[in-house]
C-alpha cells in the first residue's frame, strides 16, 4: 500500500495509523505516509474504518486523506465480501467518490504553501500580502461569474420551459421593451465598474516597486538561470534542476534547484529580468510574480515581505525551447541571521573566477 501511494505521489511526512475493524482482510489495512489533521469516521454498516491523525502539521491538504482512503476502499471489492451483501462497497466507494470532489473544491486552499500538491484546484496558498491581494480579487470575479452564468441558466430554463411551443403556441410579437434595454446596458456597466475599481487598485500596487531591501538580478539561459547579488558583494551563480535521481526527500521533482536563491524573512526584494538568448518568464506562484526575461530589456519586479520561512517553488513560465519545463526556481526564506551567514559563505563559493569557466552541467531528465 505504501508503494503504490508514493507511486501517487503521496509524500512521506508522517504516519497516520489506522485502527482495523469488524474483521477486515490484512489487504484493507492502510498506513497512510502523509501529514495531516483531523479525525475520520465515515464509512460504518460494518465496514468500520476509524482513522486516528495526529496533529502534525498546520494548513494540510485534508482532501490527499479523502482520496487516498476512497482508493484503498475502492481496492477492498477485491480482497473480501462485504457482510451486508456483494453491493455495499459500491456504495460506500461511491460516497467516497463524491467527499473526494467535494474536498477537491472546497479543501485545496488548505495545502501547505511553496509548492503545487496532487489534486489541487486553487492557488497555491498566498505568502506575500500581492498575492494575498490577487487571492481575494480572484474571489470576487469568481462570485460575480458565479451569479452571472446562474441567472443566465435561469433565463433559458424559464424560456424553454415557458415559451416552448407547446406552453406558447402563439409567439409573442414584440420587438422592443425600453426597461429591459435599459437594464441590460446599466447592469453590465455596474458589474464592469465594480471589476474595475480592484482591478486598477490592484494593478497599481503590483506596479509600483516599493523602497525595496535588496536587489536580485535573474537571468535566464536555455535552460537555467543566473542570479547576481549586487547589493551583496556582486556574486553571481547558476541555478540548474536537480535531477531526479539525486533528489533528497521531500524535494518536488522538477521543481528542485541546485543552487536557490536565499532572501531574509520580512524583507522587500526588488527583482531585475532579463534573458540571456531567448523569452523567458521568472513566476513565483506563491508570490503573486510572474514577468519575461528579454534578451537586451531589463525587467523589474517584485515581492515581500515574506512572513514564513520555508522554500517557494516556480518555473520559467515562457517557451524557451526543448527543455522550457525543465527550468525550475526555487526561493528559499530565512532568518535575517541565516541570510547573513549564508551571504558570507556564498561569496566565498561563488567567488569570481578569471580562468576557464566552470562546465555547466544540466540534469538531463526524460520528458515524459
Amino acid at each position: 500500500m505504501i508503494d503504490n501511494l508514493k507511486i501517487a505521489g503521496f509524500p512521506p511526512l508522517a504516519l497516520v495509523g489506522l485502527k482495523k475493524m469488524d474483521g477486515l482482510c490484512d489487504n484493507a489495512t492502510i498506513l497512510l505516509n502523509h501529514c495531516a489533521i483531523g479525525y475520520l469516521s465515515p464509512l460504518g454498516g460494518g465496514a468500520g474504518y476509524r482513522i486516528y491523525v495526529g496533529t502534525v502539521c498546520e494548513s494540510v491538504m485534508r482532501i490527499n486523506l479523502v482520496v487516498t482512503v476512497y482508493r484503498q476502499i475502492r481496492n477492498l471489492n477485491e480482497c473480501r465480501t462485504h457482510q451486508n451483501g456483494p453491493h455495499m462497497m459500491p456504495i460506500s466507494a461511491r460516497i467516497f467518490r463524491f467527499l473526494a470532489t467535494l474536498g477537491t473544491l472546497v479543501l485545496s486552499g488548505t495545502a501547505i504553501a511553496a509548492q503545487p500538491h496532487p489534486w489541487q484546484t486553487n492557488f497555491q496558498e498566498a505568502a506575500t500580502p500581492l498575492m494575498e491581494q490577487i487571492t481575494s480579487f480572484h474571489n470576487l470575479l469568481l462570485i460575480i461569474i458565479t451569479v452571472i452564468s446562474l441567472f443566465v441558466l435561469a433565463l433559458l430554463i424559464w424560456v424553454v420551459v415557458k415559451y416552448n411551443a407547446k406552453a406558447n403556441p402563439t409567439p409573442s410579437k414584440t420587438t422592443h421593451n425600453t426597461t429591459i434595454e435599459v437594464l441590460w446596458t446599466v447592469v453590465p456597466v455596474v458589474i464592469l465598474v465594480v471589476i474595475a475599481v480592484p482591478s486598477f487598485k490592484l494593478l497599481y500596487y503590483a506596479d509600483v516597486i516599493p523602497e525595496p531591501d535588496m536587489t536580485i538580478k535573474a537571468t535566464g539561459h536555455q535552460w537555467y538561470w543566473s542570479y547576481e547579488y549586487p547589493d551583496h558583494g556582486k556574486f553571481t551563480f547558476d541555478s540548474n534542476m536537480v535531477a531526479t535521481e539525486d533528489l533528497k526527500p521531500g524535494q518536488p521533482r522538477l521543481l528542485e534547484s541546485d543552487n536557490r536563491i536565499v532572501v531574509p524573512v520580512d524583507a522587500v526584494v526588488r527583482v531585475q529580468v532579463t534573458g540571456g538568448d531567448v523569452l523567458h518568464s521568472w513566476a513565483m506562484p506563491a508570490f503573486g510574480v510572474k514577468i519575461d526575461a528579454v534578451p537586451g530589456r531589463l525587467n523589474e519586479t517584485w515581492f515581500g515581505p515574506v512572513k514564513q520561512e520555508g522554500v517557494y517553488y516556480g518555473q520559467c513560465s515562457e517557451l524557451c525551447g526543448t527543455r522550457h519545463g525543465f527550468m525550475p526556481i526555487a526561493v528559499e526564506v530565512v532568518s535575517r541571521e541565516k541570510f547573513d551567514t549564508w551571504v558570507a559563505e556564498a561569496k566565498v563559493e561563488f567567488a569570481a573566477n578569471d580562468g576557464e569557466p566552470a562546465l555547466r552541467m544540466l540534469a538531463q531528465n526524460e520528458t515524459k
